[in-house]
């Protein structure tokens, strides 16, 4: 039995039961627990709420709209280039 396998028994054996009696709760390992989804979806979101506004912002440009803020432009211009 290696280290990994010897802890997983411990815990499993010992520290899950222990949990449950003392407090009522039962112990789970996130690992066997298929949650990716929760970061993956936040993720998608997040894309999808910039490509629709990057999109909305297109269209206001193509119909003539001055986007962005003239008084801060070189701050703003400073600003990107000093993160990429």
């Amino acid at each position: 039995m290696d280290h990994s396998e010897r802890l997983e028994s411990i815990v499993r054996d010992h520290i899950k039961p222990a949990v449950k009696f003392e407090s009522g709760f039962d112990v789970v390992d996130m690992r066997e627990v298929a949650r990716a989804g929760i970061i993956d979806n936040l993720l998608r979101t997040q894309i999808h709420d910039s490509e629709r506004t990057r999109a909305a912002l297109a269209a206001k440009k193509a119909n003539g709209t001055k986007l962005g803020n003239p008084r801060n432009i070189g701050l703003a211009g400073s600003a990107g280039h000093s993160s990429i």
